[in-house]
């Protein structure tokens, strides 16, 4: 394992004509590129350094440099857009489909999978100002009860005026 410069901890030099952090994040050793990597993995400092064999000191000092950090960044951003959506699907299904999990677990997890494969459209919660019922002051409730009340009313009514009687069609005979 050759390392570009003689010193392990001290920063590699800045490539020509670059400056500042970002011409850093293409350049990291090979023990900078394991620290990353274990510290995405989760893993603790001391077992970071002895993975990457440095102390924890040095571990600390070199997530510690811009272009290390900006790396840790980068990839826990690539994590988050790439590999948390799958494994969230794939946890989501495993509920889902286990028959020994609580039944309100696998509703909750079912429901998920369906709305987001667009097959649940999700009413708004509130009423026509988009507020829900614990957001709204007295008025205001007694407002949308009073306007609820009306649109029951008014639906009562329109079913009451409708002209003439139902009555049954023979089916031999559907123009009598």
């Amino acid at each position: 394992m050759s390392q570009p410069y003689a010193n392990k901890l001290a920063l590699p030099p800045v490539p020509a004509g670059e400056n500042g952090a970002a011409a850093y994040a293409a350049v990291l050793t090979d023990i900078e590129a394991r620290v990353v990597a274990l510290i995405i993995l989760g893993h603790s400092k001391i077992d970071v350094g002895i993975g990457a064999g440095v102390s924890e000191r040095g571990v600390f000092d070199i997530i510690s440099r811009p272009h290390v950090a900006q790396a840790i960044r980068q990839r826990m951003a690539q994590q988050l857009v790439v590999e948390a959506p799958a494994i969230a699907l794939a946890t989501l299904m495993e509920i889902a489909g286990d028959k020994s999990a609580p039944k309100t677990a696998r509703v909750a997890a079912s429901n998920s999978l369906l709305d987001r494969a667009g097959y649940v459209s999700r009413a708004p919660a509130g009423g026509e100002d988009g507020k829900s019922l614990n957001e709204l002051t007295f008025s205001q409730l007694q407002q949308r009860i009073e306007s609820m009340n009306k649109a029951k009313l008014d639906l009562e009514a329109d079913q009451s005026a409708i002209p003439g009687e139902a009555r049954t069609i023979p089916i031999d005979d559907p123009f009598s």
